[in-house]
């Protein structure tokens, strides 16, 4: 049920499987992780809580918390957990420097986060996550040539990654390349049509290009998705 995206079925199995056998920290580390994905985030950090009092010194436990504090916009906790998890070892270090670099980037570490990618280079050169994340930094420093260079290494290494897809029609809205950009927009909404912030470039992409009804409908859209996706009002207060 969860690899198929029915948390909700996955999470009601998982608590069932926890009632038969309370000390089966399994179940509640895979129900914390249906939690996560659903974006019940004090749930999962509930569960992540039980597991810890059992099993403190265990990095898995660390690296999800960083990923729900992320979620949580906890920016300095999620770099305190991404670090303990480092520190015990993690299974996959490139994921958990990767995770680590983009809580620097939310927290505008750019020089940071740059640093920490590149080391995440040297461990693992094919991880396209390590490429999306400088693109990142570089949307941030409005260098969209740098950035739309990034998403073709990470877009080579995984080509059809609905979110590396969503970054780049974002550079090429920004470079003009509107043609290019809806192409791009339109194929992430396809692979995952549950991406509030793939309807807000999408808007973002109408509203360029002046057709104010449909860049409303969709800016509103991606609001009603997701309201932490940044930037939607201030769209929306530029249609006239």
């Amino acid at each position: 049920h969860h690899n198929s995206g029915r948390y909700d079925d996955a999470i009601a199995l998982y608590t069932k499987a926890i009632d038969c056998k309370p000390e089966f920290l399994q179940a509640w580390f895979n129900r914390a992780n249906s939690y996560y994905e659903s974006g019940e985030y004090f749930s999962a950090i509930s569960d992540i809580d039980h597991i810890a009092k059992a099993k403190p010194d265990t990095s898995e436990v660390h690296f999800m918390r960083g990923l729900v504090l992320t979620k949580q916009r906890d920016y300095p906790a999620a770099l305190s957990a991404f670090q303990r998890a480092l520190e015990l070892g993690p299974a996959d270090e490139t994921s958990c420097r990767v995770n680590l670099a983009s809580v620097k980037i939310f927290m505008k570490q750019y020089e940071a986060a740059k640093a920490e990618l590149e080391a995440c280079i040297k461990l693992n050169a094919k991880e396209p996550n390590i490429y999306n994340s400088l693109g990142l930094i570089a949307i941030e420093e409005n260098n969209f040539e740098e950035a739309l260079k990034q998403f073709n290494k990470a877009l080579e290494l995984k080509s059809r990654q609905p979110y590396f897809l969503n970054n780049r029609g974002f550079v090429y809205i920004n470079m003009d390349k509107l043609h290019e950009a809806e192409a791009d927009i339109n194929q992430s909404i396809s692979e995952d049509p549950y991406n509030a912030w793939a309807y807000r470039n999408k808007g973002i992409l109408y509203l360029k290009k002046k057709d104010y009804s449909e860049a409303k409908r969709l800016l509103t859209r991606a609001k009603e998705m997701d309201p932490n996706v940044e930037k939607i009002d201030l769209y929306l207060s530029q249609i006239p």
